[in-house]
């Protein structure tokens, strides 16, 4: 609906419906497509006890890692399945 301000300017309301379908949608540097269901451009979240911010993958991966170096030695860290494997657990030869 049109209407008129009080200084003059006109005014647009524009309503739409409450449950609305979109093969994309992009807000600022953020991209969440529904062909994929991927949210794309997602800033680091707070990780925390406390935190309910949203983390992203890089986070994630930062995680991993971490824990890999953590138990050390030849242990590898699959990001794709979040699997460690060490060929040679504490020095006895035996893998996991």
């Amino acid at each position: 609906t049109e209407s008129t301000n009080a200084d003059g300017s006109t005014n647009y309301e524009v309503a739409t419906a409450r449950d609305v379908n979109f093969d994309s949608v992009q807000v600022g540097e953020v991209n969440i497509d529904s062909a994929t269901g991927k949210i794309s451009g997602v800033t680091a979240g707070t990780v925390s006890a406390d935190s309910t911010e949203a983390i992203n993958g890089s986070q994630l991966h930062a995680q991993g890692e971490g824990v890999k170096n953590i138990i050390g030695g030849d242990t590898a860290y699959d990001p794709e399945t979040g699997r460690y494997t060490n060929p040679n657990i504490g020095g006895t030869g035996k893998d996991n």
